[in-house]
């Protein structure tokens, strides 16, 4: 399991990667203002530690599997 985002009472504060088959573009296009700067957008993977640091509101923290695709 991989760190997938960071969550405060009013929602996702940092998504580092989807859970299942989107891409994290759809995911921006869903929430463009929330979600700004808040997208994992480099690809590379960080920790919930990081993100701990800079959004300091998070709350929650959750990891899921990796799934590859069919």
């Amino acid at each position: 399991m991989v760190f997938k985002a960071a969550w405060s009472p009013e929602g996702a504060t940092f998504i580092n990667r989807p859970r299942w088959y989107d891409t994290l573009s759809e995911i921006r296009q869903e929430c463009p203002n929330k979600l700004k700067a808040r997208i994992n957008e480099s690809g590379g993977w960080t920790t919930a530690e990081k993100v701990k640091q800079n959004q300091p509101d998070s709350l929650l923290f959750n990891d899921s599997l990796v799934r590859k695709r069919p």
